[in-house]
């Protein structure tokens, strides 16, 4: 029984790309955790520490995405009964994985708007945010849309926010690498919740949306890794 259940896994190109994006998202998203930790606590910047949390939550949330589809899919295939236990273990999960997701991406806005905060000594700030990130995450248990709504329009910000800290660097004559590094960033995580809206009003694009986000993460993980970023830019990468 166990050895027809992985075939059938491995016959299923949505479970195996599943597993590929799960490889993919953690990997990724640990590993520029890490690097981007290390940058923080070589300059003290608070915009790279604020970054460097989100990526730990995004690898959170595949994780957690990962294990709630594999969990869905032996439920469908075995057909089990699905109890109330059950109906509450997928409903946490779903909880958990939103949460990660939206805190995700207001600790991503908020890394570019915290000196300003910092200014008008706003008081448990992160404790707001996380807050914020629960009430989004359990309305979006009654209304799916709210999730991916308040993900775009903040990501939609955080690129304005970036593109100008950019065009305001470039016109100073400031070399930043950072701020570079930033929107590029924000452009690809917003093409990957744009992938993740449009798979949710055209499931017949699952397939394709979950490769593109394979792909992005691929992208992330070469930057992070690229053999052109040597210790002796790091002063380079931080300004801003």
């Amino acid at each position: 029984m166990i050895t027809q259940f992985l075939t059938q896994i491995f016959e299923n190109k949505l479970i195996l790309t599943e597993i590929l994006l799960f490889i993919t998202i953690t990997i990724s998203s640990l590993y520029i955790f890490k690097k981007a930790n290390f940058y923080y606590k070589l300059s003290g910047h608070k915009g790279l520490k604020y970054f460097a949390i989100t990526f730990l939550y995004l690898a959170i949330s595949g994780i957690l995405n990962f294990t709630q589809t594999i969990l869905e899919y032996i439920i469908n295939k075995l057909n089990l009964i699905v109890t109330t236990k059950i109906t509450i273990l997928l409903q946490i999960l779903e909880f958990t994985y939103d949460y990660t997701i939206i805190i995700a991406i207001l600790l991503l806005t908020y890394s570019l708007v915290w000196k300003d905060l910092e200014k008008n000594k706003i008081k448990y700030k992160t404790i707001i945010l996380q807050l914020i990130a629960i009430i989004i995450a359990l309305i979006n248990l009654r209304f799916k849309f709210i999730l991916h709504s308040v993900t775009l329009i903040l990501l939609i910000y955080g690129i304005i926010i970036s593109y100008a800290n950019h065009i305001t660097n470039k016109t100073q004559n400031k070399k930043s690498s950072f701020s570079q590094l930033y929107f590029i960033s924000l452009i690809l995580i917003f093409i990957i919740y744009l992938s993740n809206f449009l798979i949710g009003f055209f499931p017949i694009l699952k397939l394709y949306g979950k490769f593109i986000i394979i792909l992005v993460f691929l992208i992330f993980l070469y930057g992070a890794i690229n053999p052109q970023i040597k210790s002796n830019q790091n002063k380079k990468l931080i300004q801003n």
